[in-house]
């Protein structure tokens, strides 16, 4: 059966990831081929709540504690059993702890910490959707700062949208000049070496203009008709 863990962007309480956990399962399973496909849908949740009022300082925090709670959801992956078909998605930060999970997951470090185990070769790939990501455009890169995350992945849909008015700030998110978002810009897959032909890139801009949330998303019967079937793997194109 297969199972899907959707992970929540910034300002999120577990009070409301609860809740959107259960609006997400009807949709996925309004929007698969047949409906009412099987399928178990795990929420992941973490501390995103505001911190005080200047949204820069949180958004800095945030980036910090999303990567590094990447660790608990690669701890998590490693305690499913190989023969389950996992896909993971989120939005806003929640691409990062994947990414960042999968990076640990490949025996790759983050700040020091690496995951506890060495039978990578017995775990299996991955499908993953990754919306309006906060994170730096070349971290997917091989020997960049999530570049083993790839290695991890069957296939991979990154959903882009450079006009996302969020997004369109994240250069400045420590100083003036910085890298560009992977979900206002997305990336080349023949950058991605090896792993490119993995590489599904999909512009929204039309779909879900400015809006960075989570619901312009989920709210777009047309897109979730296209990304359900994907996440539970009934199809492995969306183009």
């Amino acid at each position: 059966m297969p199972l899907c863990i959707y992970v929540h962007e910034n300002r999120v309480s577990a009070e409301e990831a609860w809740g959107r956990a259960k609006t997400i399962f009807c949709q996925l399973q309004q929007a698969s081929q047949p409906q009412n496909d099987r399928f178990r849908l795990v929420v992941v949740s973490w501390p995103s709540d505001r911190i005080g009022v200047r949204p820069r300082p949180d958004a800095q925090i945030k980036a910090q504690r999303s990567e590094m709670h990447g660790y608990y959801l690669a701890w998590l992956l490693d305690q499913i059993d190989p023969s389950v078909p996992v896909s993971l998605f989120g939005t806003s930060y929640g691409p990062r702890m994947i990414t960042a999970a999968l990076h640990l997951r490949a025996g790759g470090t983050i700040a020091g910490h690496q995951l506890a185990s060495t039978s990578y070769s017995a775990r299996s790939a991955v499908r993953v959707a990754l919306f309006a990501s906060a994170l730096d455009c070349d971290w997917l890169l091989p020997n960049h700062h999530h570049g083993r995350a790839m290695t991890q992945v069957e296939r991979m849909l990154i959903a882009y949208n450079p006009s996302d008015s969020v997004l369109h700030w994240y250069p400045r998110l420590n100083g003036r000049g910085g890298p560009a978002a992977l979900g206002y810009v997305g990336v080349s897959p023949s950058r991605l070496g090896v792993d490119g032909y993995k590489v599904q890139l999909m512009n929204v801009s039309r779909s879900v203009g400015k809006t960075h949330s989570w619901q312009a998303y989920e709210g777009n019967p047309a897109m979730m008709s296209r990304v359900a079937p994907y996440l539970l793997r009934q199809t492995d194109d969306l183009l």
